[in-house]
């Protein structure tokens, strides 16, 4: 997932649906310690892990959107 997956086609969907917060977008796109697409993607999933159903929820629906072949996998 960290490989395929860029945090910045998903974030507008996940605030949208209030599982992020501004702060927590600012944190995965613009971190200076997240080096790499898949830094930031990890991050996305470590904030969507303390989202709860919520955050797992919507980071499916977001993936069936942006990423319909790797929503078939996961």
């Amino acid at each position: 997932l960290c490989r395929v997956i860029t945090p910045a086609k998903l974030t507008p969907y996940l605030r949208q649906c209030k599982v992020l917060d501004e702060q927590d977008e600012d944190e995965i796109l613009n971190s200076l310690l997240l080096h790499t697409k898949a830094n930031r993607t990890s991050r996305l999933l470590d904030i969507l892990r303390t989202k709860e159903e919520r955050g797992y929820v919507a980071f499916l629906e977001s993936l069936e959107f942006y990423y319909p072949e790797m929503y078939k996998v996961v």
